[in-house]
């Protein structure tokens, strides 16, 4: 379930002459068989191109649990505690959305060849995110991030959020990281290119 907060939009300027709007949402990820654990997470939908991206932070998501081993009550205080958590954390995320606009990337390319090397992706992945790139193209780490959340759409259900919490934890990383990126992706330039 994929929760939108109408009241909570954040205007970031125009895109291809398209309003920027930045819409606040809760996604609720449930198991009827108990394939998996009650999943609430903050997300941030893009209206221009419906991109998800998701906020991962030190503490995870707002709720992970197996309720069979609550009580109603119990239950459904967290889920009310989650809820709001979920709320603020989204608020906190599309701040953090607004300052990655004003945050450079000498060479993007680089970077996404040394996030690849980091987090093990798949190259079929990672030329979709290239090619995802190149559409918007802009030197920034808001740029970056917005080719991996579109190449999320490429993919669904777990896939898809484990990509979009990927780009959550790129959004929050510290400046320096994405040097070391660009480093790491400048060493592995010939053995990606042939």
């Amino acid at each position: 379930i994929r929760i939108i907060y109408k009241n909570q939009d954040l205007f970031l300027g125009m895109w291809k002459k398209e309003p920027d709007i930045f819409q606040l949402g809760t996604d609720i990820y449930n198991s009827e068989v108990g394939a998996s654990a009650l999943n609430i997470s903050e997300m941030v939908l893009r209206l221009v191109c419906t991109n998800g991206l998701k906020r991962w932070g030190s503490n995870g998501d707002a709720m992970n649990q197996r309720h069979a081993w609550l009580n109603h009550n119990e239950f459904t205080g967290r889920m009310s505690e989650a809820m709001t958590q979920s709320l603020t954390g989204g608020q906190r995320l599309m701040e953090t959305v607004a300052g990655s606009m004003k945050r450079p990337v000498a060479n993007p390319f680089l970077a996404i060849k040394g996030i690849k090397n980091q987090f093990k992706l798949p190259d079929n992945m990672v030329e979709k995110v290239n090619g995802y790139y190149e559409t918007d193209n802009g030197h920034t780490v808001y740029n970056v991030v917005n080719a991996f959340t579109r190449t999320a759409r490429d993919y669904k259900g777990e896939q898809e959020t484990n990509i979009e919490k990927m780009a959550g934890k790129l959004l929050e990383l510290p400046q320096s990281q994405w040097k070391v990126f660009e480093t790491i992706g400048e060493s592995e330039k010939g053995r990606f290119e042939d």
